[in-house]
């Protein structure tokens, strides 16, 4: 039982790391066309954040379900 729910947590953490490292490509890659509101300036707390966020938060929403599409063939 102990070695399942490692294995789950380290899922997890795979998966938001991934997310964390795709999203914030994504929003580095777009953060020169985005508006000037939604850039991100250094050693500030702005929109920007917020959008780096929400980008990375999409992206882990992709993978889980991609995940979770992937282990119900599985069974």
């Amino acid at each position: 039982m102990a070695s399942g729910v490692y294995l789950w947590g380290m899922r997890n953490i795979g998966k938001a790391l991934l997310s964390i490292l795709v999203g914030n490509l994504i929003y580095f890659w777009a953060n020169p066309r985005l508006p000037y509101a939604m850039q991100h300036q250094p050693n500030s707390i702005d929109y920007g954040l917020g959008v780096d966020f929400l980008v990375c938060v999409v992206v882990y929403v992709i993978i889980d379900a991609v995940f979770l599409k992937d282990t119900s063939r599985e069974r």
